[in-house]
This record gives C-alpha cells, sequence and structure tokens, in this order.
C-alpha cells in the first residue's frame, strides 16, 4: 500500500510500530501532491521543505521518547 493511502490513524499506527517514519510518510504525501496538484490546481501554497524538516524534527524526537 501506498503511504499516502493509509487513514491517519493507520498512518499513527505505523509510525508508533516504527514501520515507516514521519519523513517518510510526508515525503509520500507530497509526490502524490506533486503528482496530481496540476490537475487539481487546488493548493496556493506548498511547502515542501518547510515539511519535510519538521517531520524530520518528529521522528527526532520519537527517538529520544519524546
Amino acid at each position: 500500500m501506498e503511504l499516502y493511502k493509509m487513514t491517519a490513524c493507520e498512518t499513527a499506527e505505523e509510525i508508533r510500530k516504527g514501520a515507516v517514519s514521519s519523513e517518510e510518510v510526508t515525503r509520500s504525501v507530497l509526490d502524490r501532491m506533486s503528482g496530481v496538484e496540476p490537475v487539481l490546481n487546488s493548493y496556493i501554497t506548498t511547502v515542501p521543505e518547510y515539511a519535510i524538516k519538521r517531520a524530520r524534527e518528529i521522528d527526532s524526537k520519537r527517538k529520544k521518547g519524546e
């Protein structure tokens, strides 16, 4: 299953189990967005660099048990 297709609950569980990282999920969603956005034209602004940065910060905190 593609990560972007998972529900929020499924995603949270996979992250909690350590099966995937926040960064992996974020990149999957960003890749999907970039593929469909030219057709949908649904976003005014996207900030993928910030999203990846935050995902890395979250992964780092999880590794520390925070």
